[in-house]
């Protein structure tokens, strides 16, 4: 019988729409394998079901049916809550549709003043703790511009109706449905220094040292006493 291994993850960085974390005492067979998991066996959901009522837009059906199934929902009832809500649709006991696997959205915007963009902020949700994520990161959360992922333009007097349905699934039947836009490993390097040849060094011996990485692998003090690797 192999030896049991006992992976550790250590969260480095974490915010709403980025995660780092460190993966320890396991190989990249592990890591590959999780990497796989977020990409394509994680649930979310996503729009999957549009039917358009009025489209007088230069953009075709299809396109905007396409555009709408890319752009990311949100759920503000924390995780537990959102695995106890929603099943998936194979799995429902309903003839088509029902607020246990699906959730429907409705969109109305007419350029009645010139050029309108239509964004993501016009889709209105039957659930008031599922709405569309209205930006793309952090640093365009705050942004002075209209928020929301464009959907299309509207011309003047151009009208775009619709109704749509969001259901649960993975990004292995659908990349709409993956809840990560990249996931990558790279292997972290493990340095070693020899302190006891190191504590034989002068501060300038050793601040020739620090600054002769220019990836800066090594951290020191103000007066250069100690020299170690740096955590990346």
């Amino acid at each position: 019988m192999p030896h049991p291994r006992f992976p550790k993850i250590e969260i480095q960085e974490l915010r709403d729409d980025f995660i780092r974390f460190e993966l320890s005492e396991t190989d990249a067979s592990v890591a590959n394998a999780i990497r796989r998991v977020m990409i394509s066996e994680v649930p979310t959901l996503a729009i999957d079901l549009v039917s358009i009522e009025i489209n007088t837009s230069v953009m075709t059906d299809e396109f905007l049916a396409h555009r709408l199934g890319m752009i990311p929902l949100n759920f503000d009832g924390g995780l537990e809550n959102f695995r106890q809500r929603f099943v998936y649709s194979q799995d429902c006991d309903c003839d088509e549709n029902c607020p246990n696997c699906s959730v429907e959205f409705s969109l109305d915007v007419t350029a009645d003043n010139g050029v309108q963009s239509v964004t993501s902020e016009a889709l209105k949700s039957s659930d008031p703790y599922i709405r569309p994520v209205n930006f793309s990161s952090e640093e365009e959360l705050n942004n002075t511009q209209d928020t929301g992922v464009i959907i299309a333009k509207l011309g003047p007097g151009q009208r775009l109706r619709l109704s749509a349905i969001a259901k649960l699934g993975i990004g292995k039947e659908h990349a709409k449905w993956s809840p990560v836009a990249v996931a990558t490993f790279m292997y972290d390097p493990i340095i070693t220094l020899n302190q006891a040849v190191l504590s034989t060094y002068t501060p300038e011996q050793k601040a020739e040292i620090y600054k002769s990485c220019p990836t800066e692998v090594f951290e020191t003090d103000e007066n250069y006493e100690q020299v170690r690797p740096a955590r990346w």
